[in-house]
């Protein structure tokens, strides 16, 4: 039975191998400004940008291929350190804010540290194409394995995902060199990131060092701190803040004098046999800096003329400026960059001193450098349609109108101050109708007036008025194709003309005219009339009637010819009967 689970349990771990020990692993490379820091978990992203965070950084952010190197020389680290079996995933600080964008590097997503030289970064490293979003929450991990090309490729996973962990970013003012034993001994390194390691080959600013010496490894006592000298404005080793020499070598051996590690000197180690000791010496050019070990240069900036930096060399110092400035023709002083010449702005630059700003013109929105156009229709003041422009608006009118002077407002358009009908307009609201005097029909074109053919002539008074209370009616209760109440002062017009004697027929005209041409010239319209609408009418129900009509007669003709068919098969059977009973007739009788 323990022999069938052992087999079982081993079974398992080779389907289901773990990339990451029971321990939880870390690792990290400092370079000349920054600390670079893996770490193995199973964590969100939101859940590894936090410990980044707490430790004094932030999720990492790779801007071009030297950082790049840096970080694969990080992961290498980790590789010969910590087994694994399968590919890992780690959390990197780019995230989707918006939408994918398939012609930009980073493919719409952003670093979260979100400084102007990360957002100009064109560096990327994609291992497949992210997929097409503007709603989810995407992050981008790095792939880490060893030996394939899809190795340090990164792809895109939901926010939620728990990768396998995590690679932080923390950024240092310098760098100590690690410190040099002149005995047996290991040093044990302290990082401001709570990151703990005896390999660090820089170590960074404000860290700790302990050291023991001995085979055993015996602490000496107190610890050393990196910190900047005041002397040399580098970085080395001290006691104390108070106190910044280490009074180096440390764990120098009577035995072995300088035959250890050079005694824990950088240039030259000194035996003094009178007291079995020994000391460092540096080279020309070069002096014992304060830890009693490093060698660096005389310190040629303390009378310096230097109006911002200073830069110590080897046998001389020069001078150099701040970001916005640059040196002055007397290589002391500095003088404003005027950064606009360049046009980093997309309208207006305006030059500070060390720096600059943008500024967008009025209709527009400013994002960083860029100026977006701001579309006032979504909130205008204007009484029909609006045309939104770069950088500004213009409210427009339906035909029949025109803009008002607050340029927002339409007025209607009184098209009858043209004269555009034969004999009497009607100016609507957006339109105008034309209608004619009595004894006078209003023309197709809707504007021209014709004298009443004798259907029309023998009217009566009384049909007269019946007519027009029905124009009446209709212009009360409009339909899709025909004008609104907007018409009705027109219809009205036809009781004024009544009671002077003056029948007229009127007929609104549409609001899609052509515009005049002249004095001579009038519209043409293209709606329909009510007159014709009934010719229409009763044509389509002549034409329907017609149709049943030639139905009715085929069904007939139909029906007919199957009832005499039917008859004829009766006729055919009752004949053939007859000549079969004379036949037998006839044999009876010859027998």
């Amino acid at each position: 039975m323990a022999t069938s689970l052992s087999v079982l349990a081993f079974t398992v771990s080779l389907l289901f191998p773990s990339a990451i020990p029971g321990k939880e692993q870390s690792e990290a490379i400092c370079f000349t400004n920054a600390c670079y820091f893996v770490h193995l978990s199973q964590e969100k992203f939101s859940e590894a940008s936090t410990e980044c965070v707490n430790r004094g950084g932030n999720l990492l952010t790779i801007q071009s291929e030297e950082e790049a190197e840096n970080v694969y020389s990080l992961l290498w680290k980790l590789t010969n350190t910590t087994p694994f079996t399968r590919p890992l995933k780690l959390w990197i600080g780019l995230q989707l804010k918006s939408c994918v964008i398939r012609n930009e590097a980073l493919r719409g997503f952003s670093w979260i540290t979100d400084t102007q030289h990360a957002k100009e970064s064109h560096f990327s490293n994609w291992l497949t194409e992210p997929k097409g979003t503007c709603t989810r929450e995407k992050c981008v991990s790095m792939k880490l394995q060893k030996d394939s090309s899809d190795n340090y490729k990164w792809t895109d996973e939901l926010c939620s995902f728990k990768a396998d962990g995590y690679i932080c970013k923390f950024n240092f003012q310098g760098m100590c060199q690690r410190v040099v034993l002149a005995g047996p001994g290991y040093v044990e390194y302290d990082t401001p990131f709570s990151f703990k390691s005896s390999s660090l080959d820089l170590v960074p600013h404000g860290s700790l060092a302990s050291v023991s010496c001995g085979h055993i490894g015996t602490h000496t006592g107190p610890w050393l701190i990196c910190l900047q000298s005041n002397e040399t404005n580098v970085y080395q080793w001290g006691n104390s803040r108070s106190d910044k020499k280490s009074n180096g070598p440390f764990c120098a051996s009577e035995e072995l004098g300088c035959k250890y590690n050079n005694g824990g000197c950088e240039h030259e180690c000194v035996e003094y046999s009178q007291n079995k000791s020994i000391s460092c010496r540096c080279k020309d050019g070069y002096v014992l800096a304060s830890d009693l070990v490093s060698c660096v240069y005389p310190d040629h900036c303390q009378s310096n003329l230097c109006e911002q930096k200073c830069i110590n060399h080897q046998y001389r110092y020069t001078c150099s400026c701040s970001s916005g400035f640059e040196l002055a023709t007397n290589k002391a002083n500095c003088i404003d960059v005027n950064e606009c010449l360049t046009g980093p702005c997309s309208q207006t630059c305006i030059n500070t001193l060390g720096s600059f700003y943008c500024k967008c013109n009025t209709g527009f929105q400013q994002q960083e450098r860029l100026c977006l156009d701001i579309d006032e229709c979504l909130n205008s003041n204007c009484s029909q349609s609006c045309l939104n422009t770069n950088g500004s608006y213009s409210c427009i009118c339906h035909s029949g109108y025109t803009l008002s002077s607050d340029n927002t407002t339409c007025l209607d358009i009184d098209e009858c101050t043209h004269s555009p009908c034969a004999y009497y307009c009607h100016n609507t609201d957006g339109s105008y109708g034309c209608s004619c005097p009595k004894g006078m029909l209003l023309s197709s074109d809707y504007i021209s007036c014709i004298p009443m053919q004798h259907n029309s002539a023998d009217f009566t008074s009384g049909e007269i008025n019946e007519r027009v209370e029905l124009e009446e009616a209709t212009s009360s209760s409009p339909t899709p194709d025909q004008p609104t109440s907007k018409f009705r002062d027109a219809t009205m017009d036809l009781k004024d003309h009544r009671e002077t004697g003056q029948i007229m027929m009127t007929t609104p005209m549409p609001k899609e005219t052509d515009i005049f041409s002249g004095n001579s010239s009038v519209n043409q319209v293209t709606s329909g009339h009510e007159v014709s609408q009934n010719t229409v009418l009763l044509a389509s129900i002549i034409g329907a009637c017609a149709v049943l009509l030639v139905m009715v007669i085929i069904t007939g003709v139909l029906c007919h010819r199957k009832r005499n068919a039917k008859k004829n098969g009766l006729r055919s059977n009752q004949v053939q009967q007859i000549i079969t009973a004379g036949s037998q007739i006839k044999r009876g009788i010859k027998q």
